[in-house]
């Protein structure tokens, strides 16, 4: 699937549930009318006064050719009224958020696949720069870590250092 399929501008899309919702961000469960898939929308709030910058196309097609076993894919990125919309992979676990794990070798086994999606950020010279348990996700039944970028408003903040951009 690629961002030329408008997915976000489609009528087909239906808001099935809110998942998570905190001052920055929110997260809806989505539900694709005629293909029958799931997917996450994530809603990035911006204040309308802010401008986005011009570069942020282009950084949003960085992350969406991500393609990593522990990073949310994102399909599709797109500036409305109410803020960025990332359309991303439908997750069946809710975040880590709230969450204390005491089981050591879990704890490892996340902590192995976390550091696996940030060594592949940094090898693109990203830096995630928002990691917090309401960015990870952990399937249970599969053991499947994921991180979620792009949660944070990198098109205020972002720089570019020794060739690597902060997000």
């Amino acid at each position: 699937m690629s961002s030329t399929t408008l997915l976000l501008d489609s009528t087909e899309l239906e808001k099935t549930s809110l998942l998570e919702e905190d001052e920055q961000i929110k997260l809806f469960k989505i539900h694709h009318r005629v293909n029958g898939r799931r997917y996450i929308l994530t809603i990035l709030h911006f204040n309308q006064h802010e401008s986005i910058s011009t570069d942020f196309q282009q950084e949003f097609k960085i992350i969406q050719d991500l393609d990593h076993p522990n990073i949310v894919k994102c399909y599709e990125v797109s500036a409305q009224n109410d803020g960025i919309h990332f359309l991303n992979e439908f997750l069946t676990s809710p975040s880590l958020r709230g969450s204390h794990i005491t089981d050591e070798s879990l704890l490892s086994h996340l902590t192995r696949q976390v550091l696996f999606a940030l060594s592949c950020l940094h090898q693109r010279k990203i830096v995630h720069g928002a990691i917090r348990l309401s960015r990870l996700f952990m399937n249970t039944r599969t053991g499947c870590a994921k991180i979620m970028g792009c949660m944070v408003p990198w098109f205020k903040y972002s720089r570019v250092v020794h060739g690597f951009i902060f997000l």
